[in-house]
């Protein structure tokens, strides 16, 4: 083998997971240089999402704890805005900002092992009353 590919392989021992122990992970973090939440693209329109309100919390898209073990009694939610901007809150929104010191941050409802890392999420669907016209790709 090369000293490059050594290189490569030594570098992928030292840096993976194990059964025994997490991968080292860098003394600190560099708060001033983490990604931004969200990502924007220049030119691209923003749809806004619906956020839950306490009236919601008796609707069809918030089954009680005992519905969610018995899915012949979940009624199926029409593909609209609600729905949509449920599916994304539950899956993908900012669960809390942190603070410390000067420092601030947001957590991701979805697991991320703790990096610092943006999600990207992408939407297909067809036209979508109060949110979609035509079919499209959302990201």
């Amino acid at each position: 083998m090369d000293a490059q590919l050594d290189s490569i392989i030594s570098y992928h021992q030292d840096s993976k997971h194990g059964f025994k122990a997490y991968a080292p992970g860098p003394r600190f973090l560099e708060m001033e240089i983490k990604p931004d939440p969200f990502l924007y693209y220049r030119g691209a329109s923003v749809l806004r999402l619906d956020t839950s309100i306490a009236e919601d919390m008796e609707s069809e898209l918030f089954p009680t704890y005992e519905q969610a073990f018995c899915p012949e009694k979940l009624v199926p939610s029409e593909l609209d805005r609600k729905s949509i901007s449920q599916l994304l809150f539950d899956s993908f929104a900012l669960s809390v900002w942190k603070r410390a010191g000067g420092a601030e941050w947001a957590l991701r409802i979805n697991p991320s092992s703790g990096n610092l890392h943006p999600t990207e999420v992408y939407f297909v669907s067809g036209p979508a009353n109060g949110l979609l016209e035509k079919p499209s790709i959302c990201h």
